[in-house]
């Protein structure tokens, strides 16, 4: 099977990266291989390119766990839930 996979560990992202840094992988990739870091970065610089690669690598690697407040959270929700219909 497959699902979606995060390319750096927990949300550390304002919403524009945290789109990229969460893509499809499959199972065996994800659960039995660590993730498989490398593949998955050269399919991130395929979809999205090297400088937005390097900016996701870059913030991941300064900010902090980015935690959100609860109407952040229905705003997003409310995102996508649109984006649905």
């Amino acid at each position: 099977g497959q699902g979606g996979s995060h390319y750096l560990g927990l949300p550390r992202f304002p919403d524009d990266l945290c789109e990229r840094n969460v893509n499809l992988q499959c199972s065996k990739c994800n659960m039995l291989e660590g993730g498989n870091f490398i593949n998955y970065e050269i399919g991130l610089r395929q979809k999205y390119g090297d400088e937005a690669t390097d900016e996701l690598k870059e913030a991941g690697a300064i900010n902090p766990v980015f935690k959100r407040t609860k109407p952040d959270l229905i705003e997003i929700i409310e995102h996508y839930k649109s984006l649905l219909h």
